[in-house]
C-alpha cells in the first residue's frame, strides 16, 4: 500500500490525484469512485492523458459546450453591446469603404 500511495502525487488547485497508467489500471474501482468527488488525472510519465470526471460535471461541461455552439456571432455581438454599456464604453465602427467587386 505504501507504494501505492507513493505512485499518487496531488495536483490541481483542488486537490486531485495524479495517477501513473499503470496505477490507474490497477485500482480502477478507487479512480472512478474518486472521481465522483474530484477529478483524477492519469499520466504516462509526464504526459497527462486522461482526466476522469463525475458524471456531473460531464454533462455539464457538455451543456456548456452545446451552448456556446448555439450561440450565433449576432448574439456574441449583442453580448460584446451590453458589456459595453454596462462599462460604458462605446464601440467605434470604422468608415466603410465601398469597393468594386468583379464577378467572372
Amino acid at each position: 500500500m505504501e507504494h501505492s500511495r507513493r505512485s499518487m502525487r496531488r495536483c490541481g488547485k483542488r486537490n486531485a490525484m495524479k495517477w501513473k497508467i499503470a496505477e490507474a489500471k490497477k485500482r480502477f474501482s478507487e479512480l472512478i469512485h474518486r472521481a465522483g468527488k474530484e477529478p483524477q488525472f492519469v499520466y504516462n510519465r509526464d504526459t497527462l492523458v486522461a482526466a476522469v470526471i463525475s458524471a456531473d460535471e460531464f454533462r455539464d461541461l457538455h451543456a456548456i459546450k452545446e451552448h456556446e455552439a448555439r450561440q450565433s456571432l449576432a448574439s456574441r455581438m449583442d453580448e460584446l453591446r451590453d458589456i459595453c454599456r454596462e462599462e460604458s464604453y462605446a464601440i467605434e465602427d470604422p468608415a466603410r469603404k465601398n469597393r468594386e467587386v468583379k464577378f467572372p
